[in-house]
């Protein structure tokens, strides 16, 4: 497991294509988050093409080319959002800026994939509704805890390969060849618990025990009374 800032850390790229080879190409802009490594080791795990990069800062650009040698370095925003082949920009810009950026992309015809937190204010959320609806296009967030998070992937491992036990509290399939045979089923048990009374001394949901936390005897203010005492008498 990695032990590297969580803030950079980037899984290897996992082979899952979901599409043919130059089927689906995508650009990268933005590139103020550590975050935006994972985002494109995604994407090309699930058989995208990475093509373009821009990002103001050179030395931002250099480390991302570096990472990704296939990629092409842009001399501008408009490079990548004139491309008609892009039909994605993964963008991890200043928290503030990235709905903006999302806003230009989406009115570019592309699909806009960003890092949480995607937006910061309502106007921004209200602006980013309006514009998936008027383009058609995704406004699409990165949670990166729950796909490239090792321990949250082997959670889910675990509870997808779960097999039923008896200890679910289902019952055990018939034996091969026997008879099936039938349970009367018995009424529910009930329980009656002593309604509290309206008095300020709280109630014991579970026991309808009523006790005075003013009072000596008493381990805590919403508890039963410390071992070996006796709940003191209600107050009338």
């Amino acid at each position: 497991m990695s032990s590297i800032f969580g803030g950079s850390y980037a899984p290897d790229p996992i082979p899952a294509p979901v599409v043919e080879p130059g089927a689906f190409t995508f650009a990268a802009v933005g590139l103020d988050h550590g975050h935006i490594y994972g985002m494109s080791n995604g994407l090309l795990g699930a058989g995208a093409t990475l093509k373009w990069v821009y990002d103001p800062d050179p030395a931002k650009v250099a480390a991302f080319a570096e990472k990704f040698p296939q990629v092409k370095v842009a001399s501008s925003e408009d490079d990548v959002l004139d491309d008609a082949e892009v039909g994605l920009v993964a963008g991890v810009a200043v928290t503030a800026e990235r709905c903006a950026l999302g806003l230009r992309v989406m009115d570019a015809g592309k699909d806009y994939f960003t890092d949480k937190a995607p937006l910061t204010t309502l106007e921004q959320f209200a602006a980013a509704r309006e514009a998936v609806v008027r383009t058609g296009r995704k406004y699409g967030v990165y949670y990166s805890e729950r796909i490239h998070v090792e321990t949250a992937v082997q959670a889910r491992r675990v509870r997808t390969n779960a097999s039923p036990t008896p200890a679910t509290g289902g019952p055990s399939p018939p034996s091969p060849g026997a008879e099936p045979t039938t349970t009367a089923a018995e009424p529910p048990a009930t329980t009656t618990t002593p309604p509290c009374d309206t008095s300020p001394t709280p109630c014991s949901a579970k026991s309808g025990t009523a006790y005075n936390t003013n009072r000596p005897g008493t381990n805590n203010k919403h508890g039963p009374p410390a071992p070996n005492s006796q709940p003191p008498p209600l107050d009338t």
